[in-house]
């Protein structure tokens, strides 16, 4: 029936028009338009509107590297730096078969 999915209300937001059933997600959505952060590193004054990314930026001041390469040696404190530098072996093996 409208204005439902799956007999989840959608929640729309007014700001922007993005709409979603999970109410965590909307609230972690708002921050976008409020610049609310709430999460605030415990090693510097460094603050995040999501959780994720603040225990993503811990690994900076702890030194674990949990995200290792498995084409080489190299480890990374982010997924996002692994991904990029996993295209450097792609581009360097698409070179090579050339």
């Amino acid at each position: 029936h409208p204005g439902s999915r799956r007999g989840k209300s959608v929640l729309k937001c007014l700001a922007c028009g993005y709409t979603t059933s999970d109410r965590n997600h909307m609230e972690r959505h708002q921050r976008t338009h409020t610049g609310e952060r709430p999460y605030k590193c415990d090693h510097c004054d460094k603050m995040f509107s999501q959780k994720e990314n603040l225990l993503q930026h811990v690994h900076i001041h702890t030194g674990e590297r949990p995200f290792q390469c498995h084409l080489c040696p190299m480890d990374f404190t982010q997924q996002s730096t692994l991904t990029h530098h996993l295209r450097g072996h792609r581009r360097r093996a698409a070179l090579a078969d050339d």
